[in-house]
C-alpha cells in the first residue's frame, strides 16, 4: 500500500511539477519585462542610477531578453538555450543591483537577502538549462544548483535575518504574538531539513525536500509579500518579493519533477529509471 502510494505520489509530480515550475520561474521575467516595457525611459534612467550604462535601443533589448525569453521558457519553447539566457542576464543584473559587500548595516542585510534570492532563481535556471545534457560533471553541476537554490533557506534559518524582525512581520500578519515565536522556530527547522533533503544523494530524498520547502515558502510568501494589499509606497517591492519568491518555489518544482522521473518505483525490477520523462521542452 505505500509503496503504491508512493510511486503514485513520484508519478503525479514527475507529470506536472516540471513544468509548473518552468511557468513559476517565468513569470517574474514576463512580468518585469511587460513593466519596463510600460516606462521604457524611466527604465533607462534607474540603470543609469545603479550604475549600469543602458539607454536607447539597449532598453528594448534588456526588455525583448525579460519578455520574450519568460514567455518561451513557459511554453517550452527552445527552453535549454533560453534558461541559458535569462541565466546570464540575470547573474548581471544580481552583481550589480545587489552588490551588498558596497553597503553597511541593515542596508546590506536587505541587499544581501536579494542576493541570495536571486542566486536561488539562478540555480533553477542552471538546472532547468542543464539538467537533460549527459555531460560528464551532471552529477556535480546538479548538486551546485541544488546547494544554490538551499543557501537561502540555511541562510534564513540560521538568523541572516533577524527573529524580532520576522516575529514582529507574523504579528502584523495576524499571527497571535505568543506563537510568533514558536512559528519562528518551526519555520528554522523546516528550513534545515528541507535543505539537507534538498542535498541528500538519494532522489526520493531530493523530491521530498524540494517540495517541503516549496510547501514552506507558499504561506510564507502570501503571509509577508501580499502585495496586494500593501500600501503605494511599499507595492512594487512587495511585488518584487512576491516573484522572487515564486520563482524560488518554481525553481524547486523543476528540481522535484526532474528527480521524481528519475526515482526507482518501489516494487520495479533493475535500476532506477533513465534520463526519461521529462524533455527538455516539455
Amino acid at each position: 500500500m505505500i509503496a503504491l502510494f508512493t510511486n503514485r505520489f513520484l508519478d503525479l509530480v514527475q507529470r506536472w511539477s516540471w513544468m509548473l515550475g518552468c511557468v513559476l520561474v517565468a513569470l517574474i521575467f514576463i512580468v518585469s519585462g511587460w513593466g519596463k516595457l510600460m516606462n521604457p525611459h524611466g527604465t533607462a534612467a534607474f540603470m543609469r542610477d545603479a550604475g549600469i550604462p543602458l539607454s536607447g535601443a539597449l532598453v528594448y533589448v534588456v526588455i525583448a531578453v525579460e519578455l520574450l525569453g519568460g514567455v518561451a521558457l513557459a511554453v517550452g519553447f527552445r527552453r535549454q538555450s533560453v534558461a541559458l539566457l535569462l541565466l546570464l542576464f540575470l547573474a548581471v543584473m544580481t552583481l550589480s543591483l545587489h552588490n551588498f559587500w558596497h553597503y553597511a548595516g541593515q542596508e546590506q542585510q536587505g541587499q544581501f537577502v536579494q542576493f541570495l534570492k536571486n542566486t536561488a532563481i539562478l540555480g533553477g535556471l542552471l538546472f532547468v538549462a542543464s539538467a537533460h545534457y549527459k555531460w560528464k560533471y551532471s552529477v556535480g553541476l546538479s548538486f551546485v544548483c541544488r546547494l544554490m537554490i538551499a543557501l537561502i533557506f540555511f541562510m534564513n534559518a540560521f538568523g541572516v535575518v533577524s527573529q524580532e524582525r520576522s516575529a514582529h512581520e507574523l504579528v502584523l500578519a495576524g499571527a497571535p504574538e505568543q506563537l510568533a515565536p514558536l512559528l519562528i522556530r518551526a519555520g528554522q527547522v523546516t528550513q534545515v531539513i528541507g535543505g539537507v533533503l534538498l542535498l541528500f544523494p538519494k532522489r526520493v530524498a531530493v523530491v521530498i525536500g524540494a517540495l517541503l520547502l516549496a510547501g514552506f515558502m507558499v504561506p510564507a510568501t502570501l503571509t509577508a509579500h501580499a502585495f496586494w494589499s500593501a500600501t503605494p509606497d511599499m507595492y512594487s517591492a512587495q511585488l518584487t518579493n512576491f516573484l522572487k519568491n515564486t520563482a524560488i518555489v518554481g525553481s524547486l518544482l523543476t528540481v522535484a519533477g526532474y528527480f521524481a522521473q528519475l526515482a526507482e518505483r518501489f516494487g520495479s525490477k533493475g535500476t532506477a529509471k533513465g534520463d526519461v520523462g521529462v524533455r527538455a521542452n516539455d
